[in-house]
């Protein structure tokens, strides 16, 4: 790209550029004997499953305080405006995250195709 920035710097993407999906990258891994690497996404992402919300609970209790912390600053800053205060929280139960009980075994729809590209504006 003549316009770009730097030019010396080229941006490739050599798994789209193969036409490889997160699912033909999964297979890869299997088949090679590398362990199933988690999907990425915000730690505070409110389109997490329950069984998303238990594992970062389980496996990653300072990523899953921040999202409650978070969700905490939300509610102090909208505390002066009702409609908002109304509206921010990270479960869809609309109750604050620490005080949800979470069914792992609950099915919820995968509203992103278990892929996140960090465009959905949270």
């Amino acid at each position: 790209m003549k316009d770009a920035p730097h030019p010396w710097i080229e941006n490739r993407w050599p798994l789209v550029d193969m036409n490889m999906t997160r699912a033909d990258c999964l297979t890869w891994m299997k088949e090679r004997g590398y362990p199933e690497p988690p999907r990425s996404a915000c730690t505070f992402c409110p389109f997490h499953s329950d069984k998303e919300w238990v594992r970062l609970k389980r496996e990653e209790p300072e990523e899953f305080q921040g999202a409650v912390e978070l969700e905490r600053k939300i509610h102090e800053a909208a505390k002066e405006d009702e409609v908002a205060w109304d509206l921010c929280y990270l479960h869809r139960k609309r109750i604050p995250l620490d005080q949800v009980v979470f069914k792992e075994e609950e099915k919820q729809p995968d509203l992103w195709g278990n892929e996140c590209e960090g465009m959905c504006g949270v």
